[in-house]
């Protein structure tokens, strides 16, 4: 995949449709697969939680970065 083509497609047609969060979340997944070439990744969640979204930003709820990590890495996944 070439990375300006996946920058470009991002931030033309899915970034408008998704909120600071999502869009964290599919650059997070991205970059710890499609970007150093994996297919296949084990990443945790409780990580992940912790990385993803501003810091001095209200902690964000179990179930809502659950939810807004698999729909990015189903649209991840759709993109290929």
């Amino acid at each position: 995949m070439e990375l300006e083509q996946f920058f470009k497609d991002f931030q033309d047609h899915l970034a408008p449709r998704l909120d600071t969060c999502e869009q964290a979340v599919y650059l997070y997944l991205f970059r710890h697969t499609r970007f150093i070439g994996l297919e296949e990744a084990v990443i945790g969640f409780k990580s992940a939680r912790r990385r993803v979204g501003p810091r001095r930003a209200r902690p964000v709820l179990k179930r809502e970065v659950l939810v807004k990590m698999l729909e990015s890495l189903r649209l991840l996944l759709s993109a290929s």
